[in-house]
């Protein structure tokens, strides 16, 4: 339960920065928070491609697409950003 409870407060950690990020746009610290979340969300990743748990077949590809997502889109939206600047 402690684990659980704690993983909720991380998305919910980074769920409040990356609304704070858009509210604030400020492109720095949008670039920060994202970072941040690719970071925690490819490592979540890495760890789930070596342990499937339980899951198997359709939920297994569901689970990793879903944690695909969250490396993705992050990563685009600061490769989108940069090229903005640029």
């Amino acid at each position: 339960m402690h684990l659980v409870t704690d993983l909720g407060a991380t998305f919910t950690a980074f769920g409040v920065l990356l609304l704070l990020a858009a509210w604030l746009a400020d492109r720095k610290v949008t670039a920060v928070v994202l970072c941040g979340v690719l970071v925690f969300s490819s490592l979540h990743l890495a760890f789930h491609l070596r342990n499937h748990g339980e899951l198997g077949g359709v939920d297994l590809v569901a689970s990793l697409a879903a944690l695909l997502t969250g490396v993705v889109l992050p990563a685009a939206l600061l490769v989108l950003d940069r090229r903005k600047r640029a």
